[in-house]
């Protein structure tokens, strides 16, 4: 074979590997995620507040409840089913990076043996970072509001004036 001719090999199957690699990576990260109602949101809310309040008595199980509290509201707003975690982990990764060492903490607090008190607890307090990014409404799903949900912009911002002449 000639050199020109493993050079060009060479290239086609970097090029192929880069391919597919982009292809699985766009694969993996598109979520379509969508808004919660507000009912739902404040069952999610209502949850984690009993969640908190568990862990006084019972921080290990609170823990748990935390960790499947926090799959299913990513669920609900469209990232994939809690039980695949680590493909849950990469869709979160798209928007909400900065928690997911929180996500994390709290689900291997829930897996792990017997974790101290106040590293449950640590792990609690970063989770709750998470759990309120995914509840609350983003930019997005603020802007797709009926005009009616709207708020009310003072002064001839939204007024309609006929045209004096």
């Amino acid at each position: 074979m000639s050199t020109g001719l493993i050079i060009t090999l060479i290239v086609i199957a970097a090029v192929v590997v880069v391919g597919v690699g982009l292809w699985v990576a766009l694969r993996r990260r598109r979520v379509r995620e969508r808004p919660l109602a507000v009912a739902e949101r404040a069952r999610f809310e209502a949850r984690w507040t009993a969640v908190q309040e568990r862990f006084v008595d019972s921080p290990r199980e609170a823990v748990g409840e935390a960790d499947r509290l926090l799959g299913e509201v990513a669920v609900a707003r469209g990232y994939p089913d809690g039980e695949r975690y680590e493909q849950q982990l990469d869709a979160l990764s798209v928007r909400h990076a900065r928690h997911l060492d929180a996500y994390r903490h709290v689900h291997r607090m829930a897996r792990e043996g017997e974790p101290g008190t106040e590293e449950m607890r640590a792990a609690m307090v970063e989770a709750r970072a998470l759990f309120e990014e995914l509840v609350r409404p983003s930019r997005h799903d603020r802007d797709r509001r009926t005009p009616a949900a709207r708020p009310h912009l003072p002064g001839a911002f939204n007024r309609r004036h006929p045209k004096e002449s």
